[in-house]
């Protein structure tokens, strides 16, 4: 197990531990009744003691051996996420947000940061739990890609006794994605890296653009580095691995990688660029061609249709505005078999993740620096 880190920073909020400056705005959180009702703080009998609570918290945050962090918001506090039990390699959060911030995506965005600092730290399963009557806490757990399951619990709580609902994610759940900006390095440095074998240089020197030669030497690099040398073809022609599923794409100088520990993967990436109305129709289906408002849109729905297939293994074939891209983030079934999807935008390059899995998953991206 590595250590736990001390500082995780999202898109807008920091983790970190609490700080003495904090104790005004966070005892106005231990005493907000809307918090109280279904996170577990104790009832202070003053203000006083809130204080002191506040501090045993905040030299607990500071601790080794424990995941204990503010949540803060341009250095202020406005949140709370904590350990609630440790058990070999799983552990047990809990999180409140002050409900001021409530409804803007706080909640969800600082427990999925915890939920991928966990698995890097050498946990294998992260579960949570909320009342019955809080479903909105549930819906921040299923954002994050934690799914319910069974363990009969009820908590006596301000004289109400309240049935908790589980939910948990497991390791497996991840899928690591490792992106490298090819455009940023020289030919000569490429072909020079350790990984790469002479038949890999070869391969990748017979193509005739420098950009695309680039391309395949970061894809062969990033296959041997993160996956080994155990690659096969099956008679689909897809590459597989014994010990990881994985799949590659690169457009225009970007390669990305994905890795899943037990589930198909596909992924395609495209740059951002002008696309002409006759291609969106030639690959849409009427649903999906009325969802087109510019190109962002139109590569949106191509990189889904083309994630999917790479993770079935056949690649494009067929009819393909039979091929479903829609919920754009959501499951979908293809040849009788279900998948999830994500699409987001990555620098300027729409970037579509297909799982051969009903259930959410989450994303952890990996700039690779060679």
């Amino acid at each position: 197990m590595q250590k736990i880190k001390k500082q995780i920073v999202t898109q807008r909020l920091v983790l970190k531990s609490l700080e003495d400056k904090d104790v005004d705005q966070f005892v106005s959180m231990l005493l907000d009744t809307n918090i109280n009702k279904t996170y577990m703080i104790p009832d202070f009998e003053s203000e006083e003691k809130a204080i002191e609570f506040f501090f045993r918290l905040k030299k607990a945050s500071g601790a080794e051996n424990r995941f204990i962090y503010g949540i803060y918001l341009d250095d202020l506090v406005i949140g709370f996420l904590n350990d609630v039990d440790i058990d070999g390699d799983t552990i047990e959060l809990g999180y409140f947000i002050s409900s001021k911030y409530w409804n803007k995506g706080f909640a969800s965005e600082a427990l999925k940061a915890a939920i991928e600092v966990l698995f890097e730290t050498g946990f294998e399963r992260v579960i949570a739990a909320h009342f019955e009557c809080n479903p909105s806490s549930g819906r921040v757990m299923q954002k994050c890609g934690m799914t319910p399951f069974e363990k009969e619990e009820y908590i006596k709580w301000k004289g109400q006794n309240h049935r908790c609902v589980y939910y948990e994610i497991k390791n497996d759940r991840i899928v690591e994605l490792c992106f490298v900006d090819a455009r940023k390095y020289g030919l000569s440095y490429l072909k020079s890296l350790d990984l790469l074998s002479d038949e890999d240089i070869a391969k990748s020197m017979r193509s005739k653009q420098e950009i695309d030669q680039k391309e395949k030497l970061v894809s062969c690099y990033l296959k041997n580095r993160f996956v080994g040398d155990d690659i096969y073809i099956n008679e689909r022609g897809k590459p597989l691995s014994d010990k990881v599923y994985f799949n590659i794409s690169h457009s225009k100088g970007m390669v990305c990688l994905a890795i899943s520990k037990k589930y198909c993967v596909g992924v395609d990436i495209e740059l951002i660029r002008p696309s002409k109305e006759d291609l969106w129709r030639f690959i849409t289906s009427d649903e999906e061609f009325d969802l087109i408002h510019n190109d962002e849109d139109f590569f949106r729905i191509w990189t889904l249709k083309e994630a999917i297939t790479k993770a079935d293994g056949e690649g494009v074939a067929g009819k393909i505005p039979l091929i479903p891209s829609l919920p754009f983030d959501g499951a979908k079934e293809y040849k009788s078999h279900l998948y999830r999807t994500k699409s987001f935008l990555y620098n300027d390059y729409m970037t579509s993740i297909a799982l051969e899995d009903e259930k959410e998953f989450i994303c952890h991206i990996n700039e690779i620096e060679l």
